[in-house]
């Protein structure tokens, strides 16, 4: 998670000169990941902390705050859905968003890890909004599974896999944030199946007491 945290906030420029972008960018991030992860707990938690940042525009305050009141996977998807295209909304209405690097292709890496990143991807696509990243992502998106696994797992991938052909006929951001947002909710019931939530959120919060440790 540390990597996905760096790649990013690689698509901020370095010259960006409004505060508190870079830190509002890592907030939001944590929001989309725990998200995916079902921890809306956690997902309300950081989506609270970014609504009280004031150095940051109040659209974005505003759908932050619609996120922290949820309490079910359906409203968090849809209320990330919505902060990411309302995030990508404020970059083009004011013309010095971020620009992505390095977004062309995902990184040769074993599988699943592979499968994280295209959901950065995805996400920094939709944020920024960047269209080479979001394809790159959606093309790198669904996850491997082992062949012994449960037929439960194995039904929730097929409907991961109809969401990401379905979203790939999609052109317009607004449908394709909606999209997302429900793709993520099918990300958490394939990690709880796949027996991978507990892991990932440990990782989750370690990476985020490192961050906080390095601030």
């Amino acid at each position: 998670m540390l990597f996905w945290l760096a790649l990013a906030l690689a698509a901020v420029p370095a010259d960006d000169e409004r505060p508190g972008m870079v830190g509002h960018f890592e907030a939001a991030t944590y929001t989309m990941l725990t998200t995916a992860v079902g921890d809306v707990r956690r997902a309300r938690k950081h989506a609270q902390e970014l609504s009280e940042r004031e150095s940051i525009p109040m659209a974005i305050r505003i759908e932050a705050t619609q996120l922290s009141k949820c309490n079910d996977m359906e409203c968090a998807g849809d209320a990330i859905g919505s902060l990411a295209r309302t995030c990508a909304e404020c970059h083009v209405a004011g013309g010095v968003g971020p620009q992505p690097t390095g977004v062309e292709r995902l990184p040769l890496l074993p599988p699943q890890k592979q499968h994280a990143h295209a959901a950065m991807y995805m996400w920094i696509g939709l944020v920024t909004p960047h269209e080479k990243a979001f394809e790159v992502g959606l093309q790198g998106a669904v996850p491997p599974v082992d062949l012994d696994s449960s037929q439960a797992l194995f039904d929730q991938l097929q409907a991961f896999e109809a969401l990401v052909e379905s979203t790939s006929k999609l052109t317009s951001w607004d449908d394709r944030a909606d999209a997302f947002g429900d793709m993520l909710g099918t990300c958490a019931g394939c990690h709880e199946l796949a027996g991978l939530d507990r892991r990932i959120k440990a990782e989750q919060k370690l990476a985020e007491k490192r961050a906080k440790q390095g601030e």
